[in-house]
C-alpha cells in the first residue's frame, strides 16, 4: 500500500518541470531558481498531502475488512 500511494505522489512530484527545462537551448539562473524553488513547494506539498492521509491509511491496512 505505502509503495503505491509514494509511487503516485513521485509522479506527481515532477509536474513536468524538469522535462521543460531540460528542452531548452538555454536556461538562466533566474529560470533555474524558480525551478529550484517551484519543486520544493510540490514536494513540501505532497508531503503535507502524505502526512495528512497516512491516519486514513492505516486505519484501512488495520481494518478488518481488509485482511483477507
Amino acid at each position: 500500500m505505502v509503495t503505491a500511494v509514494t509511487g503516485v505522489l513521485s509522479l506527481l512530484k515532477d509536474a513536468g518541470l524538469s522535462l521543460a527545462s531540460v528542452q531548452r537551448a538555454q536556461i538562466t539562473e533566474e529560470q533555474s531558481s524558480t525551478l529550484f524553488w517551484i519543486n520544493m513547494l510540490v514536494g513540501a506539498v505532497l508531503a503535507f498531502l502524505l502526512l495528512a492521509i497516512a491516519p486514513v491509511l492505516a486505519a484501512f491496512i488495520t481494518s478488518p475488512a481488509s485482511s483477507g
